[in-house]
């Protein structure tokens, strides 16, 4: 009787790129490792949905040339995540702004990278990390994130001019009802009228 060894089972990919030229050379370079297995299509969301429903696919990558950053690559990116939530979901653009990297991420990617700052090889690093269930961004990317975390208000052209939402009053307000008060109670403690509170 022999024993025969059976290696890691590669990842499934599904690559579905609006171009042509750049969709055939990552999928030549995905060809050359041995840990990936992959699908392809067009940037198209009722293929990628069909082969979505047809196949075991582990991670999704949709990578979209610059014409259609006017939001197209988010409409499919949701209507991936809807049909198919716990999927990882990478996103390639040749560029991202603040707004692209929020609403990607709150669209269900996992990853989002881009050529123009990384390798190939750093793909195929971002493509390992997010199918261990992690996040790939990269520091700009996490600032952004971290921003919208943070309580803070933004002026029109982006820049943070107050750090608290809350006054110091309506904070002392907050910090009473928080610890059961109620607003009569609450009334009473700071010397305001109950429609104040």
């Amino acid at each position: 009787m022999t024993n025969l060894r059976v290696g890691p089972q590669p990842l499934r990919l599904l690559v579905a790129d609006s171009t042509q030229m750049p969709c055939q050379l990552l999928i030549s370079a995905l060809c050359r490792r041995s840990e990936f297995a992959f699908t392809s299509c067009g940037f198209d969301p009722e293929a990628i949905l069909e082969i979505l429903d047809l196949n075991h696919i582990d991670i999704a990558i949709l990578a979209t040339d610059r014409a259609a950053h006017n939001g197209s690559q988010l409409v499919v990116l949701c209507r991936v995540h809807l049909a198919h939530p716990t999927l990882a979901k990478i996103l390639i653009a040749e560029a991202y702004d603040r707004d692209l990297v929020i609403n990607a991420f709150r669209t269900g990617a996992r990853g989002l990278f881009s050529f123009s700052s990384a390798s190939f090889g750093a793909l195929c690093k971002c493509i390992r990390t997010v199918s261990g269930g992690q996040v790939w961004a990269n520091a700009q990317q996490l600032q952004y994130l971290l921003d919208v975390c943070h309580p803070r208000t933004f002026a029109a052209g982006g820049e943070c001019w107050s750090d608290n939402l809350l006054t110091g009053r309506e904070e002392q307000a907050v910090a009473l009802v928080a610890d059961g008060l109620s607003n009569r109670e609450t009334t009473r403690e700071l010397g305001l009228s109950e429609h104040t509170i």
